[in-house]
């Protein structure tokens, strides 16, 4: 395309969408019409989406949408070229048809023709959980599907604020997700009532279907165990992989566990047994851990993604080559990747669930994408609530995770007051034993402890390494603050005074984790769990 001697680049989709209007003219080329021509399945686009398309056009064409004059939108019905566009005729006309138009692809084709979406709501909480099937293959009258499903009080989702917490299995048959009282829930999408396996762990985290569905694995604190979905009894412990809270598994069909945390990318036996270490986050390049962890078909290479040592910097997804140890980055700004059978990646941008072409032996992802969901709930340390299963089931939370949290004194009478500390993602504030000081367990975006001064309203960093550090507990003097500290893989506790300058001291020294509880009031005893 060009005006007069300008190239206009246009991306594949922007080229298909104003081929269409061309095509059609003068008539009125309808949202259904424009879906099956651009995207090649009329039922995955929905009418916000062919507006952001429309408007990148309008941005290339340097059209406005308050004076058009390319083409216009009938509401609700769909688009068409305005009588004011002509054919070219003579020597314009020729040279179009010998330059190929610019539109960023070889051939022009669909990035997710392949790809037929069935979408439900799963469970609408606080937030709503949606489910989305993205089949390799389906009829040509696979139809879009969305409810809501409000569960009960007793089996209601509970999250935590920075790991995904749900799962679908390998079919897209059973759904599982924590709930309160320790438990996880079980919804088998062949049954009405949900079932509820109760007194699973006190620290559940990332539930994971095994590829036959009869178990579940998932993360305990530190711990990697798993428990029947058929006859929830005994749980039984795989191995201790460190790190207590950022973190992802997934149960492969090699017979193996991955796990990707801030100590790495581990493999574990489905049996159990001791951590593989694979491949181990490097902090020069801005790794603070891994997640997402899935095997790509040949079992070969690891797909996972990356979260940053600052936020500023944004997660990224990548893949590793177990054969050459070589790692490629392949999205930027992204996270929750999942390989689908048709040969696309699923992954979670600007809160966005996208599908695109990939390649795991190029490596490379289209840069055109399809977008099958919006909102999804992503926490603060950059995990989406998602998850997606073999066969193309996809499964999300929806809703706004707060990036902070404003720290407030409660009088005995009730009385609210707002401390003026700058607002940040705190958890287990701990009050100093002469009230002076609360020190403050920061998750995001750098996951350090902090101490404000309640006197010089002034924070105070005690922690900079890019490695975890949590739960504070005050040492009787008021002076110095034992904490967890994850920079040798998994957490041990650590001690450091206040204003005294170099580096934290170590106290415990084990392979499994270990954190802080309380400090016996003479000071000479540490309780650790």
């Amino acid at each position: 395309m060009f005006r007069g001697n300008e190239e206009i680049p246009l991306s594949r989709l922007s080229f298909e969408f104003l081929l269409a209007l061309v095509e059609a003219a003068p008539n009125l080329v309808t949202h259904d019409e424009l879906s099956a021509r651009v995207w090649g399945r009329k039922r995955i686009v929905t009418q916000e989406n062919l507006a952001k398309r429309a408007l990148l056009l309008r941005n290339s064409l340097g059209d406005h949408a308050d004076d058009p004059k390319y083409f216009e939108v009938l509401r609700g019905q769909g688009y068409r070229l305005l009588p004011t566009v002509a054919k070219a005729t003579g020597a314009t006309a020729q040279r179009a048809e010998r330059t190929p138009p610019v539109f960023g692809a070889a051939s022009p084709g669909n990035a997710a023709k392949r790809v037929a979406v069935t979408m439900a709501a799963i469970i609408a909480v606080v937030a709503a959980v949606v489910l989305v099937r993205i089949a390799p293959t389906a009829p040509e009258n696979a139809r879009l599907v969305r409810f809501e499903l409000v569960t009960e009080p007793d089996t209601s989702f509970v999250s935590t604020s920075y790991s995904r917490d749900l799962a679908i299995s390998s079919d897209g048959a059973k759904l599982a997700y924590t709930s309160q009282g320790n438990s996880i829930v079980l919804r088998h999408f062949d049954e009405i009532q949900p079932r509820r396996i109760v007194n699973v762990a006190t620290d559940i985290r990332n539930p994971t279907f095994s590829p036959d569905g009869n178990y579940l694995a998932f993360l305990d604190g530190g711990a990697l165990k798993t428990v029947s979905t058929e006859t929830p009894g005994q749980i039984e412990l795989l191995a201790n992989v460190g790190q207590f809270t950022d973190g992802d598994i997934n149960w492969t069909s090699e017979g193996s566990i991955l796990v990707a945390n801030s100590r790495g990318l581990m493999r574990v036996p489905e049996h159990g047994g001791a951590p593989e270490l694979l491949l181990v986050p490097d902090a020069s390049n801005a790794e603070r851990s891994f997640g997402a962890p899935s095997l790509l078909p040949g079992g070969r290479k690891i797909l996972f993604s990356i979260e940053p040592t600052e936020a500023e910097i944004g997660s990224r997804i990548a893949m590793h080559d177990l054969e050459t140890r070589q790692t490629y980055e392949l999205i930027s700004n992204a996270a929750e990747p999942s390989y689908l059978a048709s040969g696309h990646l699923a992954y979670v941008a600007e809160r966005d669930m996208r599908v695109a072409q990939f390649d795991p032996d190029e490596p490379s992802v289209a840069s055109e994408y399809t977008e099958l969901a919006s909102s999804i709930l992503v926490h603060t340390n950059g995990t989406a609530v998602a998850d997606v299963s073999d066969d193309g089931t996809l499964v999300y939370v929806s809703g706004t995770a707060p990036p902070v949290r404003d720290l407030v004194w409660v009088e005995r009478d009730g009385t609210p007051e707002v401390l003026p500390v700058p607002a940040l993602n705190y958890t287990y504030p701990r009050l100093s034993p002469h009230g002076t000081y609360i020190a403050l367990d920061v998750r995001w975006p750098e996951s350090d402890i902090w101490v404000w001064d309640l006197a010089r309203k002034s924070l105070i960093r005690m922690t900079r390494d890019p490695a975890e550090n949590a739960l504070p507990v005050w040492h009787p003097d008021g002076r110095r603050l034992a904490f967890g500290d994850g920079r040798d893989g998994f957490s041990n506790v650590y001690w450091h005074s206040l204003n005294s300058g170099g580096e934290p001291v170590r106290l415990t020294e084990e392979t499994m984790r270990q954190l802080p509880f309380s400090i016996s009031p003479d000071g000479r005893h540490l309780l650790v769990g």
